[in-house]
C-alpha cells in the first residue's frame, strides 16, 4: 500500500515529479510565446491531473486566443489559403502603427508552436 500510494497518490513523488517536470515546461512556453500584451504568457498554467489512476499533468491555456498564435491563421494555418470578410466588401482593422487599415484579404499569422516547442526544450 506504501508503494502504490507514493507511485500513484496525488500527494506522492511520483505526482510531485510530474509537476516538477511540468513548471519546466511552463517556464519554457512562457519564454517563448511572443505577445504584446502578454496576458498569453501569463495565463499558461499547470495543474495535476490523474489519469487511469496514474498522476499526470497539464500545462494549459484559458486565453480564447492561444489555439491561433500556436497553429497559426490564414495561409500558414491548417487550412493554406487567405481569408477575407464574411459579410461585408472589405476587412477593417487598426494596423501595427495605428492607421486604419481596409483590404479585401489577410495572409495570417505565422504558427509560434510554444507549447510543442517548449515540452520539447524542456525533456
Amino acid at each position: 500500500r506504501q508503494i502504490n500510494r507514493i507511485l500513484r497518490g496525488p500527494t506522492g513523488l511520483t505526482a510531485r515529479n510530474m509537476l516538477r517536470r511540468g513548471r519546466k515546461v511552463q517556464r519554457h512556453a512562457r519564454r517563448n510565446v511572443h505577445s504584446r500584451s502578454g496576458k498569453l504568457a501569463r495565463s499558461i498554467e499547470v495543474r495535476l491531473a490523474m489519469q487511469a489512476g496514474a498522476p499526470g499533468v497539464e500545462v494549459y491555456t484559458d486565453v480564447h486566443y492561444a489555439l491561433w498564435v500556436h497553429n497559426g491563421t490564414g495561409v500558414h494555418g491548417p487550412l493554406g489559403r487567405p481569408f477575407g470578410p464574411r459579410r461585408a466588401k472589405y476587412m477593417v482593422f487598426r494596423g501595427s502603427d495605428g492607421t486604419i487599415v481596409r483590404t479585401k484579404s489577410v495572409r495570417g499569422q505565422t504558427a509560434n508552436p510554444f507549447l510543442r516547442d517548449a515540452l520539447r526544450s524542456a525533456l
